[in-house]
């Protein structure tokens, strides 16, 4: 596995790779050229991290439902380019690690720049002109060793660069009703002192962070303060556990958690989702042209419980989630477009989706069973239809009788 971030003068790096890319764009005058090779639509129908735009002087992310105002006379790096030199090192970055792993599959952490705004836009600055003073948002997946938000400053570099002066360890500030970490350091840059702040929060499986940079420390402080900007959307997997009650502020319904099943906190839930995304990788081949493309989800719940008894190797578990319904509009054909969850080769019998109702609202429900690593399981999944998106409860037990204790659970969903 690799993590793509380097923390070593970073934004000096991007400022040129992307100022390069805008010259080699507008051999004449001022006027900027779409780049050479086809970026694909961050906001088309697999909607990524990337999927971000600008509208005057505010950017907004889809997949993350974040907007923020950057100073209004600042120029930014257009998105386009932004996704052009990403792809570019992407594809670079999976060579050479394909090339070291011997064509063996690789999974690549992704690291996104989100956003570069810059106080005097892109083209070199004369020597008169003072520092450049910039702002870079971006979002990391988070690897197996990041649990906690200090563990990001650390695992980056940004705490232990030997080249820098710690000015503020990482403190915690709320921002947008957010849980964010902030640290301030100082960086020596062609012979110059440069004031360097990082504030992050966690989203779901990444870490999202903002990087200030100025040579003036009052300038600093000015550009921290546009983080008043900040908003964050209601998304698909807003909700949370009190007691055994688990409500969704987005699709605003509560459920009852089943007695023995035990909430996964996000550690443990960022953790299952990276396992089954490595798992899928290794089932592909290595091949460099291959790109895996995730579709669009959201966890909103997963829980697991001990087995019950001494001579059964399953304990039941439940998972809630949300992803983008292509081709789903009805409940009944989540099972057919979108889903393989009656398609798999270990499956010795099923049960074909039928109607039912949760809460007032028509869901359909399917269930299949077989042996895994020469364990019986039984699973069964009951999906409704939200616009674009379609909601999924998915439960596991070692016998037919705890899986349908589990979905009597179901019993207890109300919407609002």
């Amino acid at each position: 596995m690799k993590q793509m971030r380097s923390e070593c003068y970073r934004h000096t790096v991007l400022i040129l790779a992307f100022s390069a890319l805008l010259l080699v764009q507008a051999p004449t005058g001022n006027a900027v050229q779409k780049p050479e090779r086809p970026v694909t639509n961050p906001c088309g129908s697999v909607m990524g991290v990337e999927c971000g735009h600008i509208s005057g002087n505010v950017y907004h992310n889809d997949y993350f439902g974040l907007s923020y105002a950057f100073p209004d006379t600042w120029k930014t790096i257009p998105q386009d380019v932004v996704l052009s030199v990403h792809q570019k090192k992407v594809e670079k970055e999976r060579n050479d690690a394909l090339r070291e792993s011997h064509g063996k599959p690789v999974y690549l952490f992704e690291s996104w720049d989100l956003l570069l705004a810059l106080k005097f836009g892109p083209t070199p600055l004369p020597e008169s002109k003072s520092f450049n003073s910039n702002i870079v948002l971006w979002a990391d997946e988070l690897s197996p060793q990041v649990h906690t938000l200090a563990d990001q400053f650390e695992v980056s570099g940004f705490t232990r660069d030997p080249a820098t002066k710690i000015l503020k360890s990482p403190a915690p500030v709320t921002i947008a009703g957010r849980q964010f970490l902030r640290a301030d350091r100082l960086d020596r840059e062609d012979q110059r002192d440069v004031y360097h702040t990082r504030i992050v929060t966690f989203m779901r499986s990444y870490a999202i962070g903002i990087d200030f940079y100025s040579d003036d420390l009052q300038e600093l402080e000015k550009m921290v303060s546009t983080l008043e900007s900040l908003r964050f959307e209601t998304q698909p997997d807003t909700g949370s556990v009190s007691g055994r009650l688990y409500r969704n502020q987005f699709f605003k319904f509560s459920y009852q958690l089943p007695d023995g099943l035990t909430p996964l906190d996000d550690y443990m839930m960022r953790q299952v989702d990276l396992r089954q995304r490595q798992e899928h990788m290794a089932e592909l081949p290595a091949l460099p042209q291959v790109t895996v493309i995730f579709f669009t989800s959201y966890d909103l719940l997963s829980a697991q419980g001990a087995p019950t008894s001494a001579d059964k190797k399953v304990g039941p578990w439940l998972r809630i989630w949300a992803e983008k319904g292509f081709l789903t509009t009805t409940p009944e054909n989540y099972f057919v477009n979108n889903s393989t969850f009656l398609m798999d080769d270990n499956i010795k019998g099923r049960k074909l989706p039928e109607k039912l109702t949760v809460g007032g609202r028509t869901f359909a429900r399917a269930e299949r069973w077989g042996k895994v690593q020469g364990t019986k399981v039984y699973e069964a999944r009951v999906a409704t239809v939200f616009n674009d998106l379609t909601l999924v409860f998915e439960f596991g037990a070692g016998s037919q009788k705890e899986l349908d204790d589990l979905l009597g659970s179901l019993n207890s969903v109300k919407f609002d």
